[in-house]
């Protein structure tokens, strides 16, 4: 069997950004773990969304190597087209399935920072359903999207199937929707706390970052259009399967960002400060130091004092005490 359309880019990519996107994961958790003490379900959440990524990633290689991913449909036998749509219908499920895990990792975050604020968090519970019932009636169609249902991995079988791009352009759509959200939750949060307008940038920036996906999601939107009208589309489908692997990295990366900044001037404290004083409670972005017998006081900036969660030491932000 030739090698496939794109094939030298899909593999490249993919691998690099699998192993970028389990360091980032790594310097996510130790940074976390290194502030707080312990990992918080969001953190679950998210481990869970990149095995599911992997995975997903993994069948687009298998299908690259071995069902024909890239090659035009006319030089692939009927067991490689059946293989290749087993293969399809998994990839489908999964990714869609790693999304909903790394969108309610924020979710839950966003649960976490919003406690209080009612009116916000009937806001969270809304967008979380619509993130939960779209994934799930999306993973539907395209589990049921064949009459009979063995007619999606059985292309010699007679039957109707509905059209499988139309539901990648649902997935698209429904992922655009759901960073809008994610992104806009926060806003009011941000407005309404006391601290500089700088600040209050930052978070901002913080919240597009952490949903940039809605850029890939819409290229991959615009890629995606032109196979409802395409007759050959193991080959066609080549340039979806390699958006669909970045973006499956991507949603994992743009949620360490925020430790990987904390991470990093860790870093740089903990080689400039002398050997003996790294034994000592972590003192990232200002001074520890407390009076003879009293809990040492953790001072944060509220932007890092959200991203990293609760800490372990009372904290201290912008001159007024929040209990942790």
């Amino acid at each position: 069997m030739p090698k496939g359309h794109l094939f030298v880019p899909i593999q490249s990519v993919l691998i690099l950004g699998m192993i970028f996107s389990l360091t980032c994961l790594i310097l996510r958790l130790r940074v976390r773990r290194r502030l707080n003490g312990r990992l918080y379900p969001e953190d679950v959440c998210l481990v869970l969304s990149w095995i599911v990524c992997i995975n997903t990633q993994g069948l687009i290689l298998y299908a690259l190597y071995n069902a024909g991913l890239g090659v035009h449909v006319q030089d692939l036998t009927t067991r490689l087209l059946d293989l290749y749509e087993k293969l399809f219908l998994a990839t489908a499920c999964l990714f869609v399935t790693g999304l909903c895990l790394a969108r309610g990792a924020h979710l839950i975050f966003l649960g976490r920072i919003l406690a209080g604020k009612h009116t916000l968090r009937y806001a969270l519970y809304a967008a979380t359903a619509f993130i939960t019932a779209g994934s799930f009636i999306i993973i539907s169609l395209f589990v049921f999207a064949c009459r009979p249902i063995t007619r999606s991995w059985n292309v010699s079988q007679a039957g109707k199937c509905i059209s499988r791009p139309a539901i990648f352009i649902a997935v698209a759509v429904l992922n655009i929707c759901s960073d809008i959200l994610l992104a806009l939750l926060p806003v009011p949060l941000i407005y309404n706390m006391q601290v500089p307008r700088a600040q209050k940038v930052k978070f901002v920036i913080l919240s597009i970052m952490v949903c940039v996906t809605f850029v890939a999601s819409a290229i991959r939107l615009r890629v995606t259009i032109p196979l409802l009208k395409t007759d050959d589309l193991t080959y066609d489908i080549a340039p979806l399967a390699l958006l669909v692997g970045i973006e499956a990295n991507l949603i994992v990366i743009a949620a360490c960002l925020p430790a990987l900044r904390q991470g990093f001037r860790m870093a740089l404290k903990d080689h400039d400060m002398p050997r003996d004083e790294l034994s000592k409670p972590t003192d990232n972005l200002a001074n520890c130091d407390s009076p003879p017998g009293r809990t040492p006081r953790l001072e944060l900036s509220p932007l890092d004092s959200i991203v990293i969660g609760p800490p372990r030491l009372p904290l201290q932000i912008s001159g007024a005490k929040v209990s942790a």
